[in-house]
């Protein structure tokens, strides 16, 4: 990596602007956030949802998309054409806890980093009012009763899935009970999908986070030994982008 690169790109730890002008984020902040792999941070919090800092060329759960302006070159007859690009990142609010999207479908609050839209040409773009709302919609609330006492489940809308209760779950079930109940050989050959549906047979029957990536990922890994990145900004490794 050359040093010129390091001083065009800041660290990629720090948080992404959410202030756009035009519709567009600060162009040096596109190659922010690290890929989605199994060496991610971790968190003791049981209420936030996902603290990694992943950034994706391609859709991700709840994920919020940032714009950024870029150019291109591509040579015409022998001279160097500039064309403007738009260049699309999926990230996610690794702040976002799973009491806030409860909290919003009770009562309707909005937490305060995700502020309403203005009209003087800066607006707070991806993370406003409209794009919480439009995130929220996709879980609903369960009402138990249980002994006399009521309890609130936080469910994915349409397949019914309770949410995940850490954001490593999934590693935990598959390397707990899926990988001892079908082997490695197994696994490292099957589909992310079958492994997906491996999980939900073997008790993990939860919603979680990015799962047919993350599946993915663990499939790589039992392979290769080897943790794998999937699709970033400035990745070239797009195998899994289908998923």
């Amino acid at each position: 990596m050359s040093s010129s690169w390091l001083n065009q790109y800041p660290s990629r730890n720090r948080t992404p602007s959410n202030i756009t002008k035009r519709g567009f984020n600060d162009p040096m902040d596109r190659l922010l956030g690290f890929p989605l792999t199994m060496q991610c941070e971790d968190s003791t919090d049981y209420d936030i949802l996902d603290p990694r800092r992943n950034a994706s060329w391609t859709r991700i759960d709840l994920g919020l998309k940032y714009y950024y302006e870029g150019v291109v070159f591509y040579k015409l007859e022998g001279e160097y054409c500039s064309f403007p690009v738009v260049y699309t990142v999926h990230r996610r609010d690794r702040e976002l806890l799973k009491s806030e999207i409860t909290d919003h479908i009770l009562h309707a609050k909005i937490p305060a980093r995700y502020p309403p839209r203005i009209n003087n040409g800066t607006i707070n773009e991806p993370m406003n009012e409209e794009n919480f709302r439009r995130m929220v919609r996709r879980f609903s609330i369960k009402n138990l009763t249980i002994l006399g006492k009521e309890y609130l489940e936080l469910r994915e809308r349409s397949s019914g899935l309770l949410v995940q209760s850490h954001h490593l779950q999934l590693e935990k079930v598959f390397w707990e009970y899926v990988s001892i109940k079908f082997g490695w050989e197994y696994l490292g050959h099957a589909h992310p999908k079958q492994v997906w549906l491996n999980i939900l047979a073997t008790g993990g029957a939860r919603w979680y986070v990015d799962a047919p990536k993350r599946c993915a990922a663990l499939s790589y890994r039992i392979r290769t030994g080897y943790d794998i990145a999937l699709p970033f900004p400035g990745s070239e490794n797009d195998m899994h982008s289908d998923i």
